[in-house]
This record gives structure tokens, C-alpha cells and sequence, in this order.
């Protein structure tokens, strides 16, 4: 027991020197999940960052999700990522206008649009991006932006609308051809490429414009 505390102090010290680096030099870190407490400050910082509604959720082919977070100071750009094994902090190496290469040692990130590749010493993973996902619907007199995000493995969209409240609904069902969001007061229905609008049973009808 005091073998295991005291290699996970070591670990979390060296994760911690990691992320005060303010370069891009080949500073990566690593966190296998079996060697930590799942309270430490540092921990609870980290999920903070990776499951708030502006991180990012991927999905491999094998149904696994992937939070990634993507860090933007100027000084310190880098992707932190949650696999269900580990947690990595790669530095950014390249950039472009829909895309981008976090790379240290032999782990590699390189997202363009919404699609993902992760590579490491074992694997090459092809990730497809689930969260968030942004449509804009329309009808002749209204436009709503549509974001979909998932948030502690529950679905929700958020629906902006000019001149009126957001409204925030969870996935109630889904089929390959159907999703139904609700809560108190508003049901938000998408089929196809058309959408349907109930708040206090009033019904307006939208289609896609992306």
C-alpha cells in the first residue's frame, strides 16, 4: 500500500512539472487510471476540463468514447485526452484551417473536421466526433441553431433562437431515423432533415439549411 502511494506521488509530480511547462518541446504525460485515487485535485481538474459542455466527445468503431479537450493559450497549445485507459497531453505541432497534429513521442492526435486519429505504440483508432454537434434549422420566420452535446453519457440539444429564451432538452428516444428531446415545457423532434418544434403545444415545423 505505501509502495503504490508513493509511486502515485511520483507519477502525479512529474504530470504536474508537465503541465506548468509553458514550451513545446516534447513534453507529454501520461496518467494510467489503475495507479490513482479518482479524488485527487488533480484529477477533479482534469474531468473538469474533459466533461464540460466545451470539450469535446469522440466515438471509435468499437463504440468507446473519447473526451478531448483542446487547450488554446497562445503559450501552451496541446489536446488533453481521455482514453477509457489513460489520460495524455499532447502538444500542438501543426495547424490548418479544419484541422490540427498534437504529437509527442510515439502518441499522435490529428483531428480535421469532425473525424479523429489516434495513434500509439499499439494502435491506429479512427475516431468519428458525437459532441458537439452543430445544425441550423429554418422555417420562413425563424431560424434555430441547433447544438447537440453529451454530458456525463446523457444526450442534450440546445436550441438558440433571436428573440427568445435557449432552451435545453435531453434525448428522451432515438431510432436510426428519429431523435426526441424534451423537458417541462418544449418536445424538439428530428427526422431526416426536418424538425419539429412543441412548447405548450404549439407546433412549427423547420427543415435543415447545412
Amino acid at each position: 500500500m505505501y509502495y503504490k502511494s508513493f509511486l502515485t506521488a511520483i507519477v502525479l509530480t512529474i504530470f504536474i512539472a508537465s503541465c506548468q511547462q509553458k514550451t513545446h518541446t516534447a513534453s507529454t504525460y501520461k496518467i494510467d487510471k489503475s495507479l490513482t485515487a479518482a479524488a485527487t485535485p488533480l484529477e477533479k481538474d482534469l474531468h473538469a476540463k474533459l466533461h464540460n459542455p466545451t470539450s469535446y466527445v469522440y466515438q471509435a468503431q468499437d463504440g468507446r468514447l473519447y473526451h478531448v479537450y483542446y487547450q488554446t493559450d497562445p503559450q501552451d497549445q496541446r489536446v488533453l485526452i481521455e482514453t477509457p485507459q489513460a489520460w495524455f497531453s499532447l502538444p500542438q505541432r501543426e495547424t490548418w484551417a479544419k484541422g490540427a497534429v498534437y504529437e509527442a513521442e510515439a502518441i499522435r492526435w490529428e483531428v480535421q473536421g469532425d473525424q479523429a486519429q489516434f495513434k500509439t505504440e499499439d494502435q491506429t483508432l479512427l475516431l468519428q466526433q458525437r459532441s458537439p454537434l452543430v445544425k441550423n434549422y429554418a422555417n420562413d420566420d425563424q431560424q434555430i441553431k441547433i447544438t447537440t452535446t453529451l454530458e456525463n453519457r446523457q444526450q442534450y440539444v440546445l436550441l438558440e433562437r433571436k428573440d427568445a429564451d435557449n432552451l435545453k432538452l435531453a434525448l428522451e428516444s432515438k431510432t436510426p431515423y428519429k431523435s426526441t428531446y424534451s423537458n417541462d415545457s418544449a418536445i424538439w423532434i428530428e427526422k431526416d432533415y426536418k424538425a419539429l418544434l412543441i412548447i405548450n403545444g404549439v407546433q412549427n415545423c423547420f427543415e435543415l439549411k447545412d
